[in-house]
């Protein structure tokens, strides 16, 4: 009886449905572990941001926190304070760019 055309073609029907409800399953599972993946890049993204805010909270908590903000967002300086401005020096012909040279006019030093 087992043997028999009629059993084995059932076999095969039950065999085909469970390989596919199996298959079916395999990609979910692939789907949740990308998605949990994601999720967890995500988590650490936030946790790290959560930090910074922390620090920043904290730092805006003192009077020379505050100050520094201040400085930075508004360009502002105290009463006496000057500013200072660092330029670096110009070349001879009045450019700021260096001038290309060819390789070989650096190799025997010729100007």
């Amino acid at each position: 009886m087992f043997y028999s055309t009629g059993a084995i073609v059932v076999l095969g029907i039950i065999v085909f449905f469970l390989g596919h409800a199996t298959w079916d399953v395999y990609q979910k599972a692939k789907v949740t572990d990308e998605k949990r993946q994601e999720v967890l890049s995500e988590l650490t993204r936030l946790q790290k941001q959560r930090t910074s805010l922390e620090d920043a909270l904290e730092r805006l908590q003192t009077d020379r926190g505050i100050e520094e903000e201040v400085r930075t967002k508004f360009n502002v300086a105290k009463e006496g304070e000057k500013v200072i401005t660092i330029v670096s020096p110009q070349k001879e012909d009045g450019s700021d760019t260096p001038q290309a040279t060819s390789w070989w006019k650096r190799i025997f030093g010729i100007e």
